[in-house]
């Protein structure tokens, strides 16, 4: 499908970066999953505390429409660094993370 538009009738940037999309999708990237480096998880995929339901004693997640396979560090890091966390729950993110068992390379 990406290669049924013709990029002639592009402007030149956006015929740029047509033409560098087209170059990364021909490099086989989207067939290749993402390379898990960590310990493996379910991740979200979506770090926004909205999509985090606490009812005083559990946590329930939802939105999975950016969930898949992910590795445990960058699903914390994703967490701690959205917004909605770091701006405006007050959530710590040295102590959250001290919660998890990460290895040094995990912890940076």
């Amino acid at each position: 499908m990406a290669h049924a538009c013709s990029a002639g009738l592009l402007d030149p940037v956006p015929r740029q970066a047509y033409r560098a999309a087209l170059a990364w999708l021909d490099g086989g990237w989207a067939e290749r999953s993402a390379a898990v480096t960590g310990q493996p998880v379910f991740a979200q995929g979506d770090p926004n505390l909205a999509n985090h339901l606490w009812d005083g004693n559990s946590v329930r997640l939802v939105d999975f429409e950016a969930s898949g396979r992910g590795d445990q560090a960058t699903e914390l890091a994703d967490f701690v660094e959205h917004i909605t966390v770091w701006a405006h729950a007050g959530i710590n993110a040295e102590a959250f993370l001290d919660r998890f068992a990460l290895n040094p390379g995990e912890r940076q």
